[in-house]
């Protein structure tokens, strides 16, 4: 994580909250040294860089800085309603959908995946794969996605993590999280 994304202090916070679930003092010190060692690397390697890259957008005028507390607590309200969307999404489905998902989680599955294609189709494609090239477009001003990108992205991102099939949930989340702060 550290290397990946040129967060040497966030792949550590991560390798803490891994290790924390089971903790045990031989490997906690291999990994938190692995975590170190590998944004060392990276930046040896390739040098210190963005992962989305940069942008030359400022705000000029006092004003715009109200933005960013709204920003920041409307972010923090999103992304707490994800978190428990993610956590008890089994709660939340109807009584119907459970029972498929507990009788025949394949079954269930491909429903997943006929969903996600929907919100892939509604979106023109921008809702598959991590959102990486939406959000580093936007950084980049090169192009904005559609107004609904971050709540399509979302729920593809949630119906993925439903399926049961491992899916990414860090990267989409970034891009969630880009597109709305760029908005």
């Amino acid at each position: 994580m550290a290397a990946a994304f040129n967060t040497p202090l966030a792949g550590i916070v991560f390798a803490i909250e891994e290790v924390s679930r089971s903790f045990e003092e031989k490997t906690s010190g291999t990994i938190l040294t692995t975590v170190i060692l590998a944004g060392v690397t990276s930046v040896a390697l390739v040098g210190n860089y963005t992962y989305f890259g940069s942008t030359h957008a400022a705000l000029v005028d006092p004003k715009m800085w109200l933005a960013v507390p709204i920003c920041g607590v409307v972010g923090g309200l999103a992304g707490g309603l994800f978190a428990r969307a993610m956590l008890s999404w089994r709660e939340i489905l109807p009584a119907p959908a459970r029972r498929l998902c507990s009788d025949s989680p394949v079954r269930f599955a491909f429903f997943c995946g006929l969903i996600v294609a929907a919100l892939g189709w509604v979106s023109s494609g921008a809702t598959f794969g991590t959102g990486y090239s939406e959000a580093r477009a936007l950084i980049q001003q090169e192009s904005i996605p559609g107004y609904w990108f971050a709540f399509e992205k979302a729920c593809a991102t949630l119906v993925s993590y439903m399926s049961g099939i491992p899916a990414g949930i860090f990267a989409p989340s970034l891009s969630i999280v880009q597109v709305w702060e760029g908005r």
